[in-house]
């Protein structure tokens, strides 16, 4: 089992293509992130119960349910973090992770479900604007 501690130590400003593995299923997740120990930290148990009100994210509703234990946290690679959405896609093609709504690495939905995503791919910042008018902040 990943010990966070060293997860997050080990990983502090590192960009990388990073995958949850579920151990009874076989199903898989596939994302990246700029500062890998950052995103880690997204993956908090309480973060995770407050996101998965608003958002319908499948890697954060399967680790509620069947508990971090369920799963393996692999590092598939450490990338540039401005090649990292090209490594992450290469990966997604490969292994077809089926916790990932998207099939587009970079791609987010917004809450209202409606969307145009810009990426930035100098810097990797991610802005999405709502196409139609919701009441959420998108």
């Amino acid at each position: 089992m990943l010990n966070k501690f060293n997860a997050l130590e080990d990983n502090q400003s590192k960009s990388a293509v990073y995958r949850w593995l579920h151990n009874t299923n076989n199903k898989s997740y596939v994302g990246s992130y700029k500062d890998l120990s950052g995103r880690l930290k997204d993956y908090d148990i309480n973060y995770l119960k407050r996101k998965v009100l608003t958002s319908n994210s499948r890697i954060y509703r399967a680790l509620l349910e069947d508990g971090y234990e369920s799963f393996t946290l692999e590092i598939l690679k450490y990338c540039d973090k401005n090649i990292r959405f090209e490594q992450e896609q290469d990966y997604m093609d490969l292994l077809k992770p089926e916790y990932n709504i998207q099939s587009i690495a970079g791609i987010v939905l917004s809450s209202c479900g409606s969307s145009t995503t810009v990426i930035n791919k100098k810097d990797g910042s991610i802005k999405t604007y709502c196409s139609i008018r919701c009441s959420k902040r998108c």
